[in-house]
């Protein structure tokens, strides 16, 4: 007599779990965003036809939190702070970066940002003429990426007084990510074209 462990339905449901849900994988996203920049991909700065950006609209922050507030998530001023930091940045010359996950090199750029009730709301522009920034774009048409991040720091000073306490200050944007599964609530992409 033979020993039989667990029966081939069992089998067949373990098999057709592993398949149910469709998520692009990783080579599958990199051949969509292949297709979509046409094939071929130069090298980042290489000389050749500009392929077409992706622009992303989203809450980059929830609403600011209240002037008593001391600690690292941005308040109403910081709100302020950040749209302001961005316009200067634009006017400069220089580009506020959009990366993926908060890693690699930039995927495209901060194009413009304003204060909508009290969050931050931003328009961004991925360059799909690069592999990284192809894939960012698959990453978010096929709802992989669906929330915002900001990546900035913080200045902590210790207070001379014995109460030892922190206070946070200059809170400077560095990037902006898109990501699976953003940090703070609400910082969803809106649309993209």
């Amino acid at each position: 007599m033979h020993s039989v462990r667990g029966s081939s339905s069992a089998r067949r449901t373990k098999a057709s779990q592993s398949r149910a849900p469709h998520r692009l994988t990783s080579s599958q996203t990199v051949i969509a965003a292949g297709r979509r920049a046409g094939g071929l991909f130069k090298p980042r700065g290489a000389p050749g036809p500009r392929m077409p950006t992706s622009l992303l609209w989203g809450t980059a922050n929830p609403e600011g939190l209240g002037p008593d507030y001391n600690g690292v998530y941005l308040t109403s001023t910081d709100v302020r702070n950040m749209v302001d930091q961005i316009g200067e940045a634009r006017r400069e010359g220089k580009e506020i970066p959009v990366h993926i996950e908060h890693k690699g090199v930039g995927v495209g750029r901060v194009v413009s940002a304003w204060e909508h009730n009290n969050t931050l709301q931003c328009v961004l522009e991925l360059d799909e003429s690069v592999l990284e920034g192809a894939i960012g774009g698959e990453f978010v048409r096929a709802g992989i990426c669906k929330d915002l991040s900001l990546g900035y720091t913080v200045d902590m000073t210790h207070s001379k007084n014995k109460d030892g306490k922190i206070r946070t200050q200059n809170k400077r944007l560095k990037e902006i990510s898109i990501v699976k599964k953003g940090a703070r609530s609400k910082c969803h992409i809106h649309g993209y074209s």
